[in-house]
């Protein structure tokens, strides 16, 4: 069984090489009766919204929305206050990310026998350049996420966080939607709402999704940089303890300095910690390029130890240096009557009232 009134958004910014088949699929497989598809775009320089306009023509039930903040959570944000107000269902969906057959018509099914007010996922990391296919091996490993629920394939069940894909719309708007001041580990922050207000939250264990790796270790470095981040924002938001696996990089930063500090005063002892790390890093890598039958894959220490390292730095960065500018609890997301939609964010010239 199908569910109804779904608004399906997806965030975009310079994804010209993967919105046009992730609109497609959507528009190709089966669809609620009620539905519209949105293209929040954070103001992308590549063909992102050539593409997305051109898609308009051929599909009416899409429209694409310009999101001034750029990042993430308010452009989901954005798009369930201009059209919010006629669905009752949000499906996110990722422009960088590749989903399974009837991905909607399977997370219906979900939703209706668990009664849950978020449906998540689990990501699966798919390379298709040599660097990708290590940066995949480390991150669909306990090497790259410490075990995390949602990272790896497994049984359906309660959680506490995943990958978010659907949602009850009254529960996202009663909490205050996204934190738009964490432009990374918004999910997580949300995530930590809907659970403090007793909501429950259900991993489709069996509809992992392909997430496409940064192509470079320079915005590897930097995505986990604002992981890292994101995580110190949320701590020092809510005051939330931080669980066993991501305890572990957080030591990163002041083991590499207390290594720093060996070194200038040739003290052996002082660098073990480091030097231990940087080894237990390269030997878990063998086990993985035998699995993968690649010698390449041995390159995945080096990548790991950077994500832990970049994860730290941004961690000790923002919980040393940044204050947090949310106030809890977040105003409740009003959806804007359709009547009052500003009719600028249409991607037509001519603005009509979405005929659902």
């Amino acid at each position: 069984m199908m569910i109804d009134d779904v608004l399906i958004v997806i965030p975009c910014l310079n994804e010209e090489t993967h919105i046009e088949s992730v609109i497609r699929q959507l528009m190709s497989e089966p669809r609620p009766n009620r539905f519209l598809v949105v293209v929040a775009d954070g103001g992308s320089s590549d063909r992102s919204c050539e593409i997305v306009k051109g898609l308009c023509q051929d599909y009416a039930r899409l429209r694409l929305i310009h999101n001034p903040k750029r990042i993430q959570a308010a452009a989901i944000n954005l798009a369930v206050r201009t059209y919010g107000a006629d669905f009752k269902y949000l499906l996110r969906i990722d422009a960088h990310s590749g989903y399974p057959d009837r991905f909607l018509d399977r997370l219906s099914q979900q939703i209706i026998v668990t009664d849950a007010d978020s449906i998540v996922v689990p990501l699966q990391t798919t390379g298709q350049t040599s660097f990708q296919k290590v940066v995949a091996a480390v991150q669909n490993s306990k090497l790259g996420t410490g075990g995390s629920a949602h990272r790896h394939l497994g049984a359906n069940r309660w959680v506490d966080h995943g990958h978010h894909a659907l949602f009850d719309l009254k529960t996202f708007c009663d909490i205050g939607g996204y934190n738009e001041s964490f432009a990374y580990n918004e999910d997580a922050e949300l995530d930590y709402r809907l659970t403090k207000a007793g909501h429950k939250i259900w991993l489709a264990g069996s509809l992992p999704i392909k997430y496409f790796p940064r192509t470079t270790l320079r915005a590897l470095f930097i995505q986990y940089f604002r992981y890292g981040r994101g995580r110190a924002l949320t701590v020092k938001s809510h005051n939330t303890p931080l669980k066993l696996r991501q305890l572990a990089p957080i030591s990163i930063v002041p083991l590499c300095l207390l290594a720093l500090l060996g070194f200038a005063l040739n003290s052996t002892i002082l660098m073990i910690p480091a030097v231990s790390w940087a080894v237990t890093c390269n030997l878990m890598a063998i086990p993985l390029a035998l699995k993968h039958k690649d010698q390449k894959i041995l390159a995945a220490g080096v990548i790991a130890m950077a994500m832990h390292f970049a994860w730290s730095l941004g961690f000790w960065r923002a919980y040393t240096l940044e204050r947090t500018e949310a106030h809890f609890p977040l105003p409740r997301l009003q959806p804007l009557n359709s009547k009052k939609r500003p009719t600028h964010l249409m991607p037509t010239e001519q603005a009509e009232r979405i005929t659902l």
